[in-house]
C-alpha cells in the first residue's frame, strides 16, 4: 500500500514538473516568436509588415513540433533520427535570428562580425526553405507513407508482369488462331443482329400490281362458256 502511495505521490510531481517545463517552453517561444517576427517584418514595406509573422509562425511552429513529436509522433529509425537532427538544427536557427534581431534593436557591435553579417544576408532568407526542406525529409521517412509507395510499387510490378505475360501468350499460333476464331464468331453474331434489327426489303407498287394480275384468272362455267368476273377459287361476282 505505501508503495502505492509513493508511486501515485511521485507521478503526480513528473506532471508537475511537466507542466511547469510546458509552460516555460511556450514564454521562450513567445519571445523567440516575436523577435523573428520583427527580424522579418524588416524586408517588408509598413503597410505589408504583417507578413513577418508567416516566417515567423513557420520557425517557432516547428521547434515547437519537433520538440512535442518526439513524444507523439516521429516512430524510430529513420524518422526519429532525422526529427532529433532537426530539431537541435531548429535550436540553432533561433539562437541565430535572436542575435541578428538583438544586434539591429540594440546596435551592437556584434554585427561587424562577419559570420553574423553573412548569415543576416544569407542565412535569413534561405532559412525558410531550410525548414520546409527539413519537414519534406521527415515526412517521407514516414512508415506509414513508405507502406503506401511499396504498395503502389507492387501493384505497378503486378501489372507490369501482367501484361507481359499477356503479350507472350498472344505470341503464340494458338492464341492467333484463337483470335481469329473469336473475330469471326463476333463478326457472325454482329451480322445475325443486324438482320434483325434492319426491316426486310418491301415490294415495288408496280411488282405488287403485277402480282395481283397474275393471280386473277376466267373460270369456264358448266356450260363451256367464261364467266366474266370470277376469279379462280373465289365467289362469283
Amino acid at each position: 500500500m505505501a508503495e502505492v502511495m509513493e508511486e501515485d505521490e511521485n507521478r503526480a510531481k513528473r506532471a508537475l514538473v511537466q507542466a511547469v517545463a510546458g509552460i516555460l517552453v511556450g514564454v521562450g517561444l513567445v519571445f523567440t516568436g516575436y523577435l523573428s517576427f520583427m527580424l522579418y517584418a524588416r524586408a517588408f514595406p509598413d503597410t505589408l509588415k504583417i507578413l513577418g509573422i508567416i516566417p515567423a509562425a513557420l520557425i517557432e511552429g516547428s521547434l515547437a513540433t519537433f520538440l512535442v513529436g518526439s513524444f507523439v509522433w516521429f516512430a524510430h529509425g529513420t524518422q526519429g533520427t532525422l526529427a532529433k537532427v532537426f530539431g537541435w538544427a531548429m535550436f540553432g536557427i533561433v539562437a541565430l535570428n535572436c542575435v541578428v534581431e538583438f544586434n539591429q534593436l540594440t546596435g551592437a557591435e556584434a554585427g561587424a562580425n562577419e559570420f553574423i553579417r553573412l548569415y543576416s544576408y544569407w542565412g535569413v532568407p534561405v532559412v525558410i526553405p531550410v525548414v520546409i526542406g527539413f519537414w519534406k525529409a521527415v515526412l517521407d521517412a514516414d512508415p506509414t507513407i513508405q507502406t503506401m509507395r511499396q504498395r503502389r510499387k507492387i501493384q505497378q510490378s503486378m501489372q507490369i508482369a501482367m501484361l507481359h505475360s499477356m503479350m507472350v501468350a498472344l505470341g503464340t499460333e494458338d492464341s492467333r488462331a484463337a483470335l481469329g476464331l473469336y473475330g469471326t464468331r463476333a463478326a457472325d453474331e454482329i451480322n445475325q443482329r443486324l438482320r434483325g434489327i434492319l426491316p426486310s426489303p418491301q415490294p415495288s407498287p408496280a411488282k405488287a400490281g403485277e402480282g395481283a394480275g397474275a393471280g386473277a384468272g376466267v373460270v369456264r362455267g358448266s356450260n363451256g362458256h367464261s364467266e366474266p368476273g370470277t376469279v379462280k377459287g373465289g365467289p362469283k361476282a
